[in-house]
């Protein structure tokens, strides 16, 4: 006898290896979504760019990373003042 179905609890059934992929809508079979490394990069860079300079961290006392590096280094200082004036950042 099988076990109960848990009460409101969609399970997914793992797929088995001797069993083909799931098919698409139309039937055919589903191909993986291929991405590039130039899109994956330029997305991680758009990532870590905001990540540095937009997000606030608690343990920083509610500074961004650049903020806080800007206190120490001449260097992120510069940069941040040119990401702020909407210029880019490489010099």
């Amino acid at each position: 006898m099988a076990p109960p179905p848990t009460a409101g609890v969609a399970r997914l059934r793992r797929r088995r290896r001797h069993e083909p992929p799931p098919r698409s809508r139309r039937g055919s079979w589903r191909k993986p979504e291929r991405i590039s490394r130039l899109a994956l990069s330029r997305h991680r860079a758009t990532w870590i760019e905001a990540y540095n300079t937009q997000r606030p961290h608690r343990s920083l006392n509610g500074q961004t990373p650049a903020q806080r590096l800007a206190k120490r280094n001449k260097t992120a200082a510069a940069y941040i003042t040119r990401i702020r004036a909407g210029r880019s950042p490489t010099f």
